[in-house]
């Protein structure tokens, strides 16, 4: 399959959504701990723990991998990147 089909977008769950948003208004780098709390502010998510869970297992990864979202697991930072969300949806 190609890049930009289809079935290689990832699924904009109620996480993923509200990911590309928040890196759409900033340009620096954001702690998973920050994107963690932020979501958690916003009832994305039920707290930051399970929050901070489910980023760096599924959502940061699947998004890092269509390449809107640069995340170092290691120093648990991630950046935005020069795709747009409208470009994908």
């Amino acid at each position: 399959m190609t890049p930009g089909t289809r079935s290689s977008r990832p699924s904009f769950t109620r996480f993923r959504l509200p990911l590309c948003s928040i890196f759409a208004d900033s340009d620096r780098p954001l702690s998973l701990d920050q994107l963690a709390a932020e979501l958690a502010d916003h009832d994305v998510a039920a707290d930051a723990d399970r929050a901070r869970i489910e980023l760096h297992h599924s959502h940061l990864p699947a998004l890092e991998d269509v390449g809107l979202l640069e995340y170092d697991a290691d120093s648990r930072l991630v950046s935005g990147t020069d795709y747009s969300l409208p470009t994908l949806v």
